[in-house]
């Protein structure tokens, strides 16, 4: 029921009125926050449904390995380890503004490590240890058993580990090496591995490495793969795509060109932080303008819908079936079945005065409905069919918030003079 009424249903029709009905499911523009728009309906999507306290705050990266059993976040100098990818305990202290973290194999065990500086910390074997490292780089992955990474003082540099893998730093015809890029791409932000490709993400543009066989025929090309102001730690492979933020919005590279995706979410958000991926699912860290408040951006590289996740993240790690996002002080699970938040303005195609007759909601559950016509707020509780809207105004605005698949959403309003 009604938990206030702002207006009588005794309260006279325009005399000159068409009466208009509105499908809110439909309506451009609307902002799904745990919940996206599948078939004509509101369907649960990712969301945070449960978070850990943690005793880390400035958090710089994180990584999971199944083989190693292990969740790393490295923050405030130090490096968390968790098995569960919630609850966390200080492993080691570790040095450095830019460390990376990655899996390798060593024997017959597979071990997640933190690089720092001039050491790393690594876990393994249900056991866990550090020792020294000084390899010079940071943004390190693993590809056909070496270790490349951006030079920390020259980021126009890539630099690759010997054949041994990551601690075989002896420079050699086939053994450790680097190869400087051109500048016109700017720095190097990050490393990508896309399918058998290493792709250098730069400030400017992409730079695809082949790194086949021995260093001498390692070379990096990137012709036509120009773009200004990429945005650090946004790139991610999601759909068989490289996905990555920068000045424009989200851009994808398939293997051949950059083109732009088309998410118009994008625009209502800020400063981007981190990405990871789940299948075609990308996932962007960012500031949400709408629900102002740092959130996750999802965007489905299958049907091109995008939507927010509420859950705070400095970095993403999608490993084993789940998702993680960690900020200050949080570890977050996304998942679906969580509450989630539809929101849609309707001006049922006029700028003139209406009178809003009648809401219809229809769904597997009851929802909670708010409906603000730009002075007042009217809430209805556990709605689950017809409701008595009974307000007027020129636009109004649709806030709903359930647990379950809404099948439909529909206003009815009589319009001033029509449309």
């Amino acid at each position: 029921m009604s938990s206030n009424t702002l207006y009588s249903s005794a309260y006279p029709a325009y005399p000159a009125a068409k009466t208009v009905n509105c499908d809110i499911i439909a309506a451009d523009g609307s902002i799904c926050t745990g919940c996206r728009i599948g078939n004509g309906k509101i369907v649960p999507a990712l969301g945070g449904v449960r978070n850990t306290a943690c005793a880390f705050t400035n958090v710089k990266a994180a990584g999971y390995s199944a083989a190693a059993g292990a969740y790393f976040v490295c923050a405030d100098k130090r490096v968390f380890y968790s098995a569960d990818g919630l609850s966390f305990s200080e492993l080691a202290a570790l040095e450095g503004e830019e460390p990376f973290i990655f899996g390798q194999r060593e024997g017959a065990e597979e071990k997640l490590y933190a690089v720092g500086d001039g050491k790393c910390v690594y876990f393994g074997g249900g056991a866990g240890g550090e020792k020294a490292f000084n390899c010079g780089i940071c943004g390190g992955v693993i590809k056909n058993g070496r270790l490349f990474g951006i030079d920390k003082d020259d980021k126009f540099r890539l630099c690759w580990s010997g054949a041994g893998g990551a601690f075989d730093q002896t420079e050699g015809i086939n053994g450790a090496g680097w190869v400087r890029l051109d500048g016109a791409g700017g720095e190097i932000l990050n490393l990508i591995i896309y399918g058998e490709r290493l792709i250098a993400v730069r400030e400017n543009g992409l730079s695809v490495l082949s790194a086949y066989g021995t260093p001498e025929n390692f070379k990096a090309e990137g012709k036509g793969l120009n773009i200004s102001g990429i945005c650090k730690n946004t790139a991610a492979i999601a759909g068989n795509k490289l996905i990555f933020c920068a000045e424009g919005g989200l851009y994808c590279y398939n293997g051949a060109k950059i083109t732009r995706a088309d998410c118009g979410l994008i625009e209502k958000t800020e400063n981007p932080v981190c990405a990871a991926a789940n299948g075609g699912l990308y996932l962007l860290g960012v500031y949400a303008k709408p629900l102002e408040r740092n959130a996750v951006l999802v965007y489905d590289t299958a049907s091109g819908f995008a939507y927010f996740a509420d859950a705070p993240a400095a970095a993403i790690v999608a490993g084993g079936g789940r998702i993680f996002a960690y900020s200050a002080g949080n570890a977050c699970r996304l998942a679906r079945g969580g509450t989630f938040c539809f929101e849609a303005a309707i001006d049922f195609g006029s700028a003139k005065q209406k009178y809003l007759k009648t809401l219809e909601i229809a769904g597997a559950e009851e929802a909670d409905i708010e409906i603000f016509n730009g002075r007042t707020t009217r809430v209805f509780k556990d709605a689950k069919s017809a409701l008595p809207a009974d307000m007027r105004g020129v636009n109004f605005t649709f806030k709903v918030k359930g647990n379950a698949e809404i099948t439909a959403l529909r206003a009815t309003a009589e319009v001033l003079d029509g449309i």
